[in-house]
């Protein structure tokens, strides 16, 4: 990898607050900021959380109307699918 593409990942890097750099004479320290890097780990995994909800919500309407335009015959057969896909 050549320097400045690495100079470009750790510019990247620096917008996201992921990581800090200090200049110490010719040379420039890179940091990373953990509580940041934390934060951000927490914050994708609420979003892989929900998307997983959003997955079985969408299987779940997929085996309540398996054909396009179809409605089941009784709702509380669709409610009852809806939460066992849910997981709830």
């Amino acid at each position: 990898m050549s320097l400045a593409a690495v100079q470009k990942h750790v510019a990247v890097l620096e917008r996201a607050r992921l990581v800090t750099k200090r200049r110490r004479g010719r040379e420039q320290l890179v940091r990373t900021d953990v509580a940041t890097v934390q934060e951000a780990h927490r914050q994708l995994e609420t979003l892989e959380e929900a998307d997983l909800v959003v997955s079985r919500r969408a299987r779940a309407g997929e085996a309540a109307f398996p054909q396009p335009g179809a409605r089941p015959a009784d709702p509380r057969q669709v409610d009852h699918q809806v939460h066992r896909a849910a997981g709830l």
